[in-house]
C-alpha cells in the first residue's frame, strides 16, 4: 500500500492551494526567529506543502510563543539595568535563560503579552487576540483536549468529532494558520520599529527587578551594543 503524500494540487482545490500558497510566503519572510528555531518555520511550510495542516496548526502555536519569547529577549538584552554594581552582580542573567526557566515570576504566554504591553511594545487592545488564540488553539492543541477543541466557541468547532474531519480542517484549519501567521508577524513588525532584528542580534545581559519593572528601554541605564556598534 502507498502512503506516499499526494501534491498539494491533487488534494485541495486550486482556490485552498493559493491559499496556502500565500502563507507559505509569509512564513518564508518572518524574521523574529530565536537562535535555533529557523528550523520549526522549514517544517511549517513543510506540513503546509504536504497538506498536513493539523501539524501546521501546531507548529504555528509554537512558533507565536517561541517568536513573543525572543521579542522579550531582544529588547531587554539591550539594557543594563542597574546603577549599583554589587546588585547587578548578584541579579544580572543571561535573558534568554530568565525568560525560559525563572519560576519567580515564571513567564508563561500570558504573562509575556501582559509585559509587551507594559513596555509599550504591544497595544492593550492586540493582547486579547494573542491570548485568544493560544487559549482556545495552543493549549488545546498541545495537550491533546479533545473536548475543549471540539467546543461550540472554540475555533474548531467540532473537528475532532465530526465525521466531515478534513473537510473541516480544510475550511477552518488553514484560517486559523493564517491567523496565528499574522500575529508573528506582527511581532515582527514590533521588532523592526524597536531597531531589535538585524543579522548579528544584540547580546546583553539584563537584570530580573528591570525586567519585571514595565520600563521602557530609554529608562535604562545603559544600552549593550555589538562590540563598536552605536547605542
Amino acid at each position: 500500500m502507498c502512503r506516499c503524500i499526494r501534491p498539494l494540487e491533487e488534494q485541495f482545490k486550486a482556490s485552498t492551494v493559493r491559499r496556502i500558497r500565500r502563507i507559505q510566503q509569509r512564513v518564508d519572510n518572518l524574521a523574529l526567529v530565536a537562535p535555533g528555531m529557523r528550523s520549526f518555520l522549514v517544517e511549517l511550510n513543510g506540513c503546509l506543502e504536504s497538506g498536513l495542516l493539523l501539524s501546521a496548526l501546531m507548529l504555528t502555536g509554537v512558533v507565536l510563543e517561541n517568536s513573543t519569547r525572543e521579542l522579550l529577549v531582544r529588547y531587554t538584552a539591550k539594557a543594563a539595568a542597574l546603577k549599583d554594581v554589587s546588585v547587578r552582580e548578584t541579579h544580572e542573567v543571561d535573558p534568554e535563560k530568565f525568560y525560559e526557566e525563572s519560576k519567580s515570576p515564571r513567564w508563561g504566554f500570558s504573562k509575556m503579552i501582559d509585559h509587551l504591553v507594559a513596555l509599550g511594545l504591544l497595544a492593550a487592545r492586540r493582547a486579547d487576540k494573542f491570548k485568544q488564540f493560544y487559549t482556545k488553539t495552543r493549549i488545546p492543541l498541545h495537550h491533546g483536549l479533545v473536548r475543549r477543541i471540539s467546543g461550540g466557541d472554540d475555533p474548531f468547532g467540532g473537528l475532532l468529532r465530526d465525521t466531515m474531519l478534513e473537510e473541516l480542517i480544510e475550511e477552518r484549519g488553514i484560517e486559523i494558520i493564517k491567523k496565528g501567521v499574522s500575529l508573528v508577524e506582527s511581532l515582527d513588525r514590533i521588532a523592526r520599529r524597536a531597531e531589535i532584528i538585524a543579522a548579528n542580534p544584540v547580546i546583553g545581559i539584563i537584570s530580573p527587578t528591570f525586567a519585571m519593572s514595565g520600563q521602557p528601554l530609554s529608562s535604562a541605564t545603559h544600552v549593550i551594543t555589538q562590540p563598536g556598534g552605536n547605542p
